[in-house]
């Protein structure tokens, strides 16, 4: 009696299969609650978080003057912590949305939206020298990847404000099916020890007092770039500036990692950040 052998690479296929399957549903699932966590908790915070900011701002500018100094500075001190909690709660939310936004990848001018980018920094950064190389036409959502141009832009122009001869390079090279971008600065720079904290989220290397920001800028380019199935990483010495890359795959169809199962959580265990 002759007996089929089970195909054991066709089998070890299909369990590989519903591996991917399960761990889809399980992002999926993972997403949803954080998408639902993100929405309750900036609508229980932000009512009374408006209600402490508005009372304080009254007790300020009707009351102010009856107040010690050290009373009226530990009201000063509530009203900004106030506002502060506020910001993380917006960029929680418009954190937690990158995923809810609509891709729609297609070939887009990258030099122009560097340029268009540019233009909103000349009156913050007017001494600042922005040198932009020939770009070519990428693959991209060109709203999303407007967002990374102003996040990697606005960093740079922050980090090279206290330079004399502030200096911003956006620049490229090409590799096999993909372009590689960079913004390059001559400011403060940081420790390559360091370099696994820039694209966390509500990570930072500097005080409040000496650069504002809360740490979520470069976590949405890392988000937005491994949508379009890229990669993001860092170089820099300390008070020797700093450079930023990102990788985009020239084919559209290569584009939107949140397609296929993928998660961020592996892109940064393969590129050593965890």
């Amino acid at each position: 009696m002759n007996m089929e052998m089970p195909n054991t690479t066709e089998m070890r296929r299909e369990e590989l299969i519903r591996a991917l399957e399960h761990k889809s549903a399980e992002f999926q699932a993972l997403s949803l609650e954080y998408e639902q966590f993100s929405h309750a908790v900036s609508h229980d915070l932000r009512a009374p978080l408006r209600t402490l900011e508005g009372f304080a701002t009254i007790l300020l500018e009707d009351c102010g003057d009856q107040f010690d100094p050290q009373a009226k500075r530990s009201l000063e001190i509530i009203l900004n912590s106030s506002r502060k909690v506020s910001m993380f709660i917006e960029d929680l939310l418009v954190f937690s949305h990158l995923n809810q936004q609509k891709f729609n990848p297609v070939v887009v001018d990258m030099e122009g939206i560097v340029k268009e980018v540019i233009e909103t920094f000349r009156f913050k950064a007017p001494k600042t020298k922005f040198t932009v190389a020939n770009l070519p036409k990428t693959a991209a959502d060109r709203p999303l990847i407007s967002q990374v141009w102003h996040h990697l832009l606005s960093n740079a122009v922050k980090f090279t404000r206290k330079q004399k001869d502030a200096k911003i390079e956006i620049g490229f090279h090409s590799q096999p099916n993909q372009n590689v971008f960079f913004v390059r600065d001559n400011g403060v720079g940081f420790d390559m020890k360091y370099a696994d904290r820039l694209f966390r989220f509500f990570q930072r290397l500097h005080s409040e007092d000496e650069y504002e920001g809360h740490g979520v800028g470069l976590a949405m380019v890392r988000r937005i770039i491994f949508r379009h199935g890229g990669k993001t990483w860092a170089e820099g010495d300390l008070n020797l500036g700093a450079c930023f890359f990102f990788s985009l795959p020239t084919s559209v169809k290569a584009a939107d990692n949140t397609s296929e199962g993928k998660t961020l959580v592996s892109q940064e265990k393969r590129e050593g950040y965890e």
